[in-house]
């Protein structure tokens, strides 16, 4: 599986800005990367004379001998029909995105989690970047706190409208860079925790 993965990732590399077929980068990376060659050269032998009676048309067989063989096949098939594949953000894990083309997440559901990565995989991003921000972190806790209070009915709907179009605006201007996060800090604390 892991040398799946990589023969996958140094083809999605090599399709980087690159203006030829799949099937010649594929045949450019045989000729010229030797862990390519090494782990996915094959030679498949493909009958295209059998005719099927029942339908009237012409079945394709490959002869296949081992797993390897099946998913170098798979692979070139993939590329010789031009499916495009991506790497989960999540998980990292390749894919083919099924119903919408720009999908950034799997639907495999990964060790330790109850949902698949599809379901997750965009909170954890949000997650992960509002942790890893103290703007964003002090602005999402002030977000939920004074949403809460108009929830509750301490506070009109719009006054909570205005101090969330302020605040936006004002978390905008500190990531930008544009007011220093200690006076974003201070005014986040002045007008969420007063009641």
């Amino acid at each position: 599986r892991k040398r799946a993965e990589k023969a996958l990732k140094i083809v999605w590399e090599a399709s980087q800005g690159d203006t030829r077929t799949p099937v010649e980068r594929y045949c450019k990376l045989e000729q010229e990367d030797s862990f390519f060659r090494k782990h996915w050269h094959s030679t498949f032998t493909t009958t295209l004379d059998v005719w099927d009676a029942e339908t009237g048309e012409i079945v394709r067989s490959t002869v296949l001998e081992t797993i390897d063989d099946m998913l170098r096949y798979e692979m070139v098939q993939l590329l010789i029909e031009g499916v495009g594949y991506k790497f989960c953000k999540n998980c990292g894990m390749p894919f083919i995105p099924s119903g919408r083309s720009d999908a950034l997440y799997c639907d495999r559901v990964i060790a330790g989690q109850e949902k698949p990565c599809n379901k997750i995989g965009a909170n954890l991003a949000a997650k992960k970047k509002v942790n890893s921000d103290p703007a964003l972190k002090i602005y999402r806790q002030a977000y939920q706190r004074m949403n809460k209070r108009m929830e509750q009915g301490y506070m009109e709907r719009e006054a909570y409208d205005s101090w969330v179009t302020e605040a936006a605006e004002k978390r905008d201007q500190c990531l930008a860079g544009g007011l220093a996060y200690e006076k974003f800090a201070d005014w986040i604390d002045a007008t969420s925790r007063q009641r």
